[in-house]
């Protein structure tokens, strides 16, 4: 392994670092595994897995033109990597569904199939895919989580850091082939419009994300909390982000000058 490849590493893993701590991560495995090693392991695993899935986007990222032998590589070091966090093979079609999914979005891009003819909800829900996989491995190793934190109620706080990324993301991202939606939004419909309609659906989640809430129980009442302040940050990034966008001379998608826009599907 050469130098710069050394450093892209420890850069993919600072990355990952601040992934697992945004999206609380450490923190659920501090509650409930007071053993260091242990807990260092599985996060190790865990990273690992994280780093399989990175490979599968920066593989999608940086071709157009999608070679099925290194796809399969890719899901290669993904199964791998799954098996070793302790999933066994026939229940990996269940837990890696999905990332598939969100794959075949990403693919879709090829064929002119923009994020926008999606439900914001729906296509969010599949971007956070790769967090919520961690995140069930977790709780498969300690389930007494489920009692504090169930897992259903994580939906809000997921749709909203994964629109947050892509948010701050928007000027890194006119460089690769990616499904920021809120980037090709912008480009398609306009920054204006699309910052109305990010603000809208952001505004919507406390409405309709909350209800299983059971304010009794103080873990519910802290997870709404984080979901609420994170609503806010993504807010106020939204607006500051608009004011950039404003002033930017052009927008443009990697991929806008190989494709015909084609919105009608709705998969």
């Amino acid at each position: 392994m050469n130098e710069n490849t050394d450093e892209s590493r420890l850069v993919l893993l600072a990355k990952i670092d601040d992934l697992f701590h945004y999206r609380k991560l450490p923190y659920l495995l501090d509650l409930v595994e007071q053993d260091v090693t242990k807990k260092d392991a599985l996060l190790a695993k865990l990273k690992n897995l994280q780093v399989a899935i990175y490979n599968l986007d920066h593989y999608l990222e940086s071709n157009w033109l999608i070679s099925h032998e290194q796809l399969d590589n890719c899901w290669k070091f993904i199964h791998d990597s799954l098996e070793d966090c302790g999933v066994a093979r026939p229940e990996h079609e269940d837990y890696l569904s999905q990332i598939k999914k969100y794959q075949e979005h990403e693919l879709q891009l090829r064929e002119g199939k923009m994020p926008g003819r999606l439900r914001m909800e729906y296509f969010y829900f599949y971007k956070s895919c790769d967090v919520k996989l961690l995140r069930r491995i977790i709780y498969n190793y300690y389930p007494e989580l489920d009692s504090l934190y169930p897992l259903e109620l994580w939906k809000a706080f997921d749709l909203i850091t994964e629109i947050d990324d892509d948010i701050e993301d928007v000027f890194e991202d006119q460089s690769t082939i990616n499904a920021d939606r809120f980037l090709i939004d912008c480009v398609l419909e306009g920054v204006d419009f699309t910052y109305s309609y990010f603000r809208s659906f952001l505004e919507s989640i406390e409405q309709n994300h909350f209800d299983g809430f059971d304010l009794s129980i103080s873990s519910h009442v802290q997870l709404k909390e984080w979901s609420i302040k994170e609503k806010q940050k993504t807010i106020e990034r939204l607006i500051g982000v608009r004011q950039s966008l404003r002033i930017e001379e052009h927008l443009q998608l990697n991929f806008g000058d190989k494709i015909t826009i084609n919105n009608n599907s709705q998969t």
